[in-house]
């Protein structure tokens, strides 16, 4: 992958324009022209960013070898390999993912829900709820009775009463365990579904107080309750809680008042244990961390945004859920917007938002190439529906479907079409009404064949994702070829590496190398000691392995009994050393001496701890004169040797197969034109 990634930067030096003016500079062939513009496009190009600029007349050879390498790959059937072709998509889908989901579009949403973070809002709801998967025409009365209880509103009527007479929210009712008549609490960005929060937010934005919007769930009449701008993105808090549902009134005001009472001369810690209905905090000295107030009773937020505790404990106050005291610790700053970015993203692309700029891109499309859809065609479909579609066992009747159903630009689809997608989208669902499912995948048949539309006309519309496109096209065309002839083949030709080792084998040598062995020895260790012992025992023919078993066990700790535990105080390692080939050999041995053949062995050489926080001891057994090397030594260097020579073979067979003939004239000219 890292060959084919470099090969990839390099093939850029090779880029075509496809420009076909000011004459043609050379043929291939006898038949495929090449012309002078595409030449002196490409050039211009790739000689601006080369690190090493080069003439035309070098470049004209390098293009021309490129462009008979492609002549070559497509006469192998190459540019319809389907590994090849794979390539290519993946890249087009990442090339084009911006044209469909527009970046401008998620940094607004990132920078929009950024912003709203510093603006937490208090609203209150009543919700008209939609039957799930109820037809677009069977909403009419729901609707009108929505904007019955909004005119109610806007009127002036008492919104807590028109919460308790319609609302369809459960926890708004006074059945609930804890009635909430409809008020949602504060909160800020990606909290509530995205419609929801845009209408509360433009609610602050038109210093208005009663809205109106449409979600998934139904339509929400909404109240404006309250906003404030903040600076923390969470609270932590102390508080006392004293559940209402766990004591009648009076108890839970005596309650309160006693704990009140005790904090004057008690530690909030031990009232919270003796007090607080809390299990969770209860133990936890009343301990709620990072809090977001979405998470918090509303009155909390009020509390903190209103009054000047300085860390000390409020008043009793009541909430729907009983009776409370808190002390406020700190707050969570809101981190800079590079800080969240990530964060915001990952939450936005979870959210409805998410979808924002696909849906835009889709809906521009849908005007762009003029969507017309037949109702009559369409409405003919639910009657060919039956109970099978909600069991994923729906098959499609007998009969003519060809009849056309919508039309994107240029492309017609017909009702067999749209059946064709839903016999092969069908799933095991809960049943609905046949119009209301059709009506809801059709949705999402248009959707697919016009984004499929668009994507595949985007080349059309921006011609430099064309150029592009086939840039890349290119290049794993020359990369394939290449491969083929040249880079597998010099892995795979073992006979022909030996021939090419063979007859070249004058061009692999060793330089002058050590015989030596390394020894690493930790700093609590005496160096000196060491040294003598390592000279001493290598007279006396002892293997390094025996050397170091010995000081292993010399020098570790008695508790240290195994070699693993051992392992580290004292290492070693021999090799063969060329220079260059390690730094501690470097210094010790060959920048020491001019000629390192005139180095009388064995000798030892000490260094303390100038190149790692270790000390070192390097004995050199033998100097190795310059000798040859075998082919198993030079096998990298010799096998890229051999790919440049079948190169250079492959492209003389090239120019052999395909003939080139130049426009002596017309480059004259390209070289005169400066």
């Amino acid at each position: 992958m890292v060959r084919k990634a470099l090969f990839t930067v390099l093939l850029l030096c090779f880029v075509s324009a496809n420009a076909q003016n000011g004459g043609y500079l050379f043929t291939i062939n006898g038949k495929d022209t090449v012309y002078a513009q595409e030449f002196i496009n490409s050039y211009s190009k790739n000689n601006n960013i080369a690190a090493m600029p080069i003439s035309k007349r070098e470049y004209l050879d390098l293009y021309i070898n490129y462009k008979l390498k492609l002549q070559d790959a497509k006469a192998m059937g190459l540019d319809k390999d389907s590994t090849v072709l794979q390539q290519v998509e993946n890249y087009r889908s990442s090339l084009v993912q911006p044209y469909i989901d527009d970046p401008s579009v998620k940094d607004s949403l990132v920078k929009e829900a950024y912003d709203r973070m510093h603006t937490i809002v208090r609203v209150a709801h009543v919700l008209v709820a939609l039957p799930k998967n109820i037809a677009l025409k069977d909403t009419a009365e729901y609707y009108k009775k929505a904007q019955d209880i909004y005119k109610k509103a806007r009127n002036g009527e008492n919104f807590d009463s028109l919460v308790l007479l319609y609302s369809d929210d459960p926890a708004a009712q006074p059945s609930a365990k804890i009635p909430s008549h409809g008020d949602l609490g504060y909160f800020s960005s990606l909290t509530m579904i995205y419609p929801f929060e845009n209408a509360c937010y433009e609610l602050i934005q038109k210093h208005d107080s009663i809205g109106f919007v449409r979600t998934d769930f139904g339509y929400h009449i909404i109240k404006l309750i309250n906003y404030y701008n903040v600076d923390f993105s969470a609270l932590t808090l102390q508080h006392i809680f004293i559940n209402a549902l766990e004591h009648d009134s009076v108890q839970a005001k005596r309650l309160i008042d006693s704990a009140y009472a005790e904090l004057k001369y008690a530690k909030f810690d031990s009232i919270t244990k003796k007090y607080s209905d809390d299990s969770y905090t209860a133990n936890k000295a009343g301990l709620l961390v990072s809090q977001r107030p979405v998470n918090l009773p509303a009155e909390y937020i009020d509390l903190y945004m209103t009054s000047d505790l300085n860390g000390k404990a409020s008043a009793p106050f009541r909430t729907r859920y009983g009776w409370h005291i808190v002390r406020f610790i700190n707050a969570d700053p809101i981190k800079p917007l590079a800080e969240v970015r990530r964060q915001i993203q990952e939450r936005i692309a979870k959210d409805s938002r998410g979808y924002v700029a696909i849906d835009r891109f889709v809906q521009k499309a849908k005007q762009d190439y003029n969507l017309t859809v037949d109702s009559l065609v369409l409405n003919k479909v639910p009657s060919l529906l039956n109970e099978n579609i909600f069991e994923a066992s729906w098959q499609i009747p007998s009969g003519n479907f060809n009849k056309t159903i919508c039309t994107v630009g240029n492309e017609k689809q017909t009702q067999y079409d749209f059946l064709q997608f839903l016999y092969q989208n069908q799933v095991k669902q809960i049943p609905m009404d046949y119009s209301v499912y059709t009506e809801k995948m059709f949705d999402q048949f248009v959707n697919n064949i016009v984004l499929a539309y668009a994507d595949k006309d985007l080349e059309n519309k921006y011609p430099e994702l064309k150029e592009n496109i086939k840039e890349y096209f290119d290049g794993e065309l020359i990369f394939a070829v290449t491969d083929t002839n040249v880079w597998t083949k010099a892995v795979t030709d073992t006979v022909g590496l030996n021939e090419f080792y063979e007859r070249n084998k004058a061009n692999y040598w060793y330089s002058p190398r050590v015989d030596a062995v390394i020894w690493t020895i930790d700093t609590s260790i005496n160096l000196s000691k060491v040294k003598k012992y390592i000279e001493k025992s290598k007279k006396k023919g002892k293997t390094d392995d025996e050397i170091s078993d010995y000081l292993l066990k010399k020098y570790s700790d008695k508790k240290e009994q195994t070699p693993k535990s051992r392992q580290g105080k004292i290492n070693y390692q021999w090799h063969k050393f060329e220079k260059g080939a390690s730094k501690i050999i470097d210094m010790c041995v060959f920048d020491k001496t001019t000629d390192i053949m005139t180095l009388s062995t064995p000798q030892t050489f000490v260094d303390t701890a100038s190149i790692t926080n270790r000390n070192i001891i390097v004995y050199v057994n033998e100097i190795l004169p310059v000798s040859q090397k075998p082919l198993e030594a030079c096998k990298g260097l010799c096998t890229s040797d051999y790919q440049k020579y079948l190169e250079q073979k492959w492209i003389e067979q090239l120019h052999a197969k395909y003939p080139v003939k130049i426009n002596e004239k017309v480059f004259d000219e390209i070289i005169k034109d400066n």
